[in-house]
């Protein structure tokens, strides 16, 4: 949440910037991944900061951002959009990768 306390406008904008078009679409990549391995502690403990982040960007004041910039990237949104938990990414995640034999 940006708000005139927290840090000037144009900030906020340029960090969601890079959280939309490097951080995310470079995590999903990772994750999505041959080499990443979920039974890895450190991975592991990776994949779930990354759904937990996404959550907080889905329950953000800025959810209509997070629909345009992260959910339309994505081929089928409708269980992370339907998400009612972090842990609920987490699955929908996990059977993607699954679904892609990785």
């Amino acid at each position: 949440q940006c708000s005139n306390e927290a840090a000037p406008r144009h900030v906020c904008d340029t960090f969601f910037d890079l959280v939309y078009t490097e951080f995310l679409p470079g995590m999903m990549q990772r994750i999505l991944d041959n080499s990443f391995n979920l039974k890895d502690a450190n991975q592991n403990r990776v994949f779930k900061e990354v759904c937990r982040g996404i959550w907080l960007l889905k329950q953000s004041n800025r959810q209509s951002e997070f629909h345009a910039r992260f959910l339309s990237g994505l081929g089928s949104t409708n269980a992370v959009q339907n998400a009612s938990s972090s842990k609920d990414i987490e699955a929908c995640f996990m059977q993607w990768k699954q679904e892609l034999g990785r």
